[in-house]
């Protein structure tokens, strides 16, 4: 599970061993963990105070819906509001 890594506000711990996996937007590496709420989130170790997981140690990262370029043909479509999904 997600935790916040020390006192950084928005880094976020990777469990040892987690092993990074290519963006499919952008193409650099990123690890997913679950948060909180049980959803899965990608992380980037590529920012300040960023540390990729070892054998020995967990990681800790951003976002990486912060730091992709391409984040926004990942984000879900809001549905209501004068949304798409409203009937008219």
């Amino acid at each position: 599970m997600a935790e916040r890594a020390g006192s950084t506000p928005f880094l976020f711990a990777i469990p040892r061993d987690t092993a990074p996996t290519p963006c499919r937007g952008c193409g650099r590496p990123v690890y997913w963990i679950r948060t909180k709420n049980n959803k899965a989130m990608p992380v980037d170790t590529r920012v300040d105070g960023g540390l990729e997981p070892m054998r020995d140690r967990d990681g800790r990262g951003l976002s990486h819906f912060a730091t992709c370029p391409k984040a926004d043909q990942f984000r879900k479509k809001k549905i209501g509001a004068g949304g798409r999904g409203d009937a008219r």
